[in-house]
């Protein structure tokens, strides 16, 4: 192997390591946003949650890039194996020396764990929306008595079946 591609896939590697430190960077931010939106959902500001997921979008978007040239980085440097390697970190990381594994492989552990929060995280929310949107509809179902005969009652307490109006109680009496 030449000089210039020991030098090149030297630089490849630099490239790599930099880009998936930049990976974790963006990960930490993606799970700080999360966070925030899961405080909003719960104090239920649309216009925060609204935002963030802006902000969400963004960084999704952000880490297609990232990975897409991970994956270019990747073919590059596995380009001059003579073996069949899937186009993924850890076959990567196999390639490598001993003495250099370790560093690797801490860098893709943390990347796995940011991702990790990231799906907690995520199902968290995905949790809390569908308990809010069970409480609201459980709100309505009671308050208009949906698919249900609806049933007045008088000022004098008795009780009026109805079909017209979908009130729990008659204000009108």
């Amino acid at each position: 192997m030449s000089n210039l591609s020991l030098t090149s896939n030297e630089s490849t590697k630099t490239k790599l390591f930099q880009l998936l430190l930049e990976e974790i960077h963006a990960y930490s931010y993606l799970a700080e946003t999360v966070k925030q939106k899961q405080e909003a959902i719960i104090k239920n500001n649309l216009q925060t949650m609204e935002n963030l997921s802006g902000v969400e979008r963004l960084l999704v978007k952000k880490v297609e890039l990232m990975l897409q040239t991970r994956e270019k980085y990747l073919n590059e440097l596995l380009s001059n194996t003579n073996l069949d390697l899937p186009l993924q970190l850890n076959s990567y990381i196999e390639q490598l020396p001993l003495k250099e594994q370790a560093r690797w492989r801490s860098l893709q552990q943390r990347i796995s764990r940011a991702v990790d929060k990231i799906r907690r995280l995520n199902r968290e929310n995905q949790q809390l929306v569908q308990s809010s949107l069970n409480y609201v509809r459980g709100v309505i179902e009671m308050l208009y008595a949906i698919d249900q005969e609806n049933v007045l009652y008088t000022s004098s307490g008795q009780e009026k079946k109805t079909t017209a109006g979908k009130q729990v109680v008659n204000y009108n009496v």
